[in-house]
């Protein structure tokens, strides 16, 4: 029996255009809430780049942000943190910062950003009117280790990373024992060592008392691995990455072709 059905963001639940959640997805989201099913958002954003799902999607009952570092009940209250502490995050911020890297730093749900930056936020694989939106509900601040000084962060993140200078930063990262992953292509996310969507959907279904074989969980990027090896139902999407769908015990249909609704509709309506 499904208790909880976890859900990412973007190449998931969102059509192509990273916003907007297609009627058939949100008629059959609500029939299994409408079921007792709980339904999570866990997602490599924090909880100000979400807002526009809570407003399509009027029944979401948990939030799992920055890679499953932060999660919390629809209300706002805090559930669990798994944080980086100030020293850590500055030195990632600050290496980024040595390649002209745009990079945003996500603390308690806002995202933060050095406001010279603000120009340069761009992406070869996001549209502009996306971007616009991102960038809407950044905090722009002079220097964001100073505004947040000894503040814990959820997650650094670049939008961007250039494919010449991708691998070795990644490898630095990698070797300082932090967790590296992406949602689209050439962006990076770094996390405390440990994080991951799978470890933070553990650990909410455990205050829930929710186990793994109650839990269906969809998801396209690298960062939804761990999440789908550990739910007992899982599902990659179409257009998934290989090791991602090798992760899951099944495929959905693609994002932009209601993946989510079919399997929904499939197993529980």
């Amino acid at each position: 029996m499904i208790k909880l059905i976890a859900m990412d963001l973007d190449g998931t639940l969102f059509d192509s255009d990273h916003k907007t959640i297609s009627e058939r997805n949100i008629k059959a989201i609500k029939t299994a809430s409408s079921k007792g099913i709980k339904i999570a958002i866990c997602s490599g954003r924090t909880c100000c780049h979400i807002k526009n799902v809570l407003e399509q999607l009027k029944v979401v009952d948990y939030i799992l942000a920055s890679n499953g570092a932060l999660a919390m009940d629809i209300t706002g209250n805090v559930i669990a943190t798994d944080c980086m502490d100030y020293d850590t995050w500055k030195f990632v911020y600050e290496f980024l910062e040595q390649f002209g890297i745009v990079t945003e730093i996500y603390c308690n749900g806002n995202s933060y950003m050095k406001k010279s930056s603000s120009d340069l936020y761009k992406s070869d694989y996001l549209n502009d009117e996306f971007l616009k939106e991102l960038k809407s509900e950044i905090t722009f601040c002079d220097n964001p280790t100073e505004t947040l000084n000894n503040k814990l962060a959820e997650k650094v993140t670049s939008i961007y990373v250039p494919k010449d200078k991708y691998d070795r930063i990644k490898t630095t990262f990698i070797e300082k024992n932090l967790t590296v992953t992406s949602s689209i292509p050439f962006n990076m996310e770094i996390n405390k060592v440990g994080v991951n969507k799978g470890k933070g959907l553990s650990s909410l279904c455990n205050i829930l008392g929710i186990n793994a074989s109650e839990v269906m969980a969809f998801g396209d990027g690298d960062n939804d691995i761990q999440m789908l090896q550990w739910a007992g139902q899982s599902y990659a999407m179409k257009n998934a990455q290989d090791a991602v769908k090798k992760a899951a015990k099944w495929i959905a249909d693609y994002n932009y072709k209601d993946g989510i609704a079919k399997a929904i509709e499939e197993v529980l309506i």
